[in-house]
């Protein structure tokens, strides 16, 4: 083949290039110290982290050689998670990774998240592979502001119980999973410890933010934009206000009879002290909350993860699963990050790299944890849950659940954790997923309506006041304070949500 000019160049501009590679050291596996981009994390912390040094050497380790990327996790409890990130945005200090907890739209509004749109198709390619549709959880004006935790998005309303006591008086769990059921265990329960509380908020009324236990009427409700008040059922994309509906009163009345008998705690609309907690100290049957669902079809089963730190527990599915428009957890990148390539490169790695991902959830390899020769991951030998040195809850708020390690303590299937991800497929999908609503056209009434819940809502849903009593007075100054409006409001912007989607 003839030579040309151009050929000659063409080689002469390869070596060249090759010779300055390797003078210059700079690949992306061999960055200099000073090369390396370092990102800041502003994370909420659920317990203790004194190790945070140690996993962030871990963390770092991996994607200093991987990416060139650092991060150093700045905690901050998370009563006061909020309002410090707000401290911060009024001093304009420079963030770059954002947990999310709840609150998308809110930090979006207010220029505290960037898009991440255009981030994402350059650099985030394995999350979006991993979340396909999912991965659209909150969107404003047709962007994403934010990377969900993917884990298993199935949820269920459940009733968590003593297995120890539904075992002593032959009470069968799956008898439970209707209301008469229900209520036959608790009058059981009641008349064998009648001392025992048979069931306690689990947040700020006995069925506060768990509504849906209505299966006659309700196979599964979605709250919208963060509320408890705006409202779609069974895919009806009708918005309404929950608190005037049937189903709500129908509970209302529900738990009123429950406190009648004894079965609630004489204080449940004054108490501090959530069910999940006091269920430690022995002296509480049952309590409501939201749990993951992995089977098909819904069952009750034993949760490993209550039964490790409490009494063995029952959690047994009283509504329908569904995967909700409510998926409050996630991350996203500060609009003032100088780093916001970096932040997408980490997220994107945290989301298939087993190590990284294990070392974020649940602490060093081979200090707080250690694999082994069958794919499993163990905690190391004077390491329990509960007293780890890395109790941050990122293990089931932040990343990837799939790409993590499977511990002996959930199961001896290597695949587990991907199954949970697999699991999103047979829930029902609300035709809300991804929509959130935008409350600054009606602020104003969402202020005063929140004021008007927060004045009658626990009172209510502790059982201890009179329903038919008090019940229309709160709905009355609902509507005095612009609920309608707001409902209104949330209408038109579901519509055009909706509208999008087709």
């Amino acid at each position: 083949m003839k030579r040309t000019k151009k050929s000659f160049f063409v080689r002469l501009m390869a070596v060249l290039m090759t010779m300055v590679l390797v003078l210059s050291g700079c690949t992306q596996a061999e960055k200099k110290p000073d090369e390396i981009e370092k990102i800041k994390f502003e994370m909420f912390a659920w317990g203790e982290a004194p190790d945070e040094e140690m996993v962030e050497e871990a963390l770092n380790a991996i994607t200093r050689e991987k990416i060139g990327v650092e991060v150093d996790i700045e905690f901050y409890n998370l009563n006061v998670y909020s309002e410090q990130i707000g401290l911060k945005i009024a001093g304009d200090e420079e963030m770059d990774l954002v947990a999310i907890i709840g609150d998308t739209m809110e930090l979006a509004n207010d220029g505290i998240l960037m898009p991440i749109d255009d981030l994402l198709d350059k650099y985030g390619q394995d999350i979006k592979k991993v979340c396909g549709d999912l991965l659209y959880y909150c969107t404003m004006d047709g962007k994403n502001y934010g990377v969900p935790f993917m884990g298993n998005k199935k949820y269920v309303t459940t009733l968590n119980c003593r297995k120890d006591i539904i075992d002593e008086l032959n009470i069968d769990p799956a008898s439970m999973m209707t209301i008469d059921g229900m209520e036959a265990a608790f009058e059981k329960v009641h008349a064998a410890y009648p001392e025992m509380t048979i069931i306690a908020p689990d947040s700020e009324g006995v069925i506060y933010g768990y509504y849906g236990i209505d299966r006659e009427n309700v196979s599964h409700i979605d709250f919208l934009g963060g509320t408890y008040y705006l409202t779609i059922m069974n895919d009806d994309p009708t918005v309404v206000d929950f608190y005037e509906t049937e189903s709500y009163k129908k509970e209302l009345k529900m738990v009123q009879d429950w406190y009648e008998k004894g079965y609630v705690m004489k204080d449940s609309a004054t108490t501090d002290e959530v069910g999940s907690l006091s269920y430690y100290d022995g002296n509480l049957f049952s309590y409501i909350n939201w749990q993951n669902v992995y089977g098909d079809p819904v069952e009750p089963v034993v949760h490993l993860g209550l039964s490790a730190i409490t009494y063995p527990t029952y959690s047994i599915p009283i509504a329908d699963d569904v995967v909700s428009s409510a998926d409050t957890l996630g991350v996203g990148i500060s609009s003032n990050s100088k780093h916001a390539e970096a932040c997408m490169k980490w997220l994107n790695l945290l989301f298939t790299d087993q190590e990284m991902c294990t070392t974020l959830g649940f602490g060093a390899k081979d200090h707080h944890w250690q694999l082994r020769e069958d794919g499993l991951a163990e905690y190391c030998e004077g390491i329990e849950p509960g007293n780890s040195g890395w109790e941050t809850g990122f293990n089931w708020s932040i990343g990837n659940v799939g790409a993590c390690y499977v511990f002996t303590s959930v199961s001896d299937d290597p695949d587990y954790n991907k199954k949970q991800i697999a699991a999103n497929d047979t829930a029902t999908r609300s035709i809300a997923y991804g929509f959130c609503f935008n409350y600054e056209p009606v602020e104003t009434q969402m202020a005063a309506c929140d004021s008007v819940v927060e004045k009658y809502a626990l009172a209510l849903e502790s059982g201890s006041v009179d329903v038919d009593t008090l019940l229309p007075e709160f709905i009355a100054e609902l509507k005095a304070a612009g609920i309608d409006e707001v409902v209104q409001e949330a209408q038109r912007q579901l519509d055009e949500f909706l509208a999008q989607k087709k």
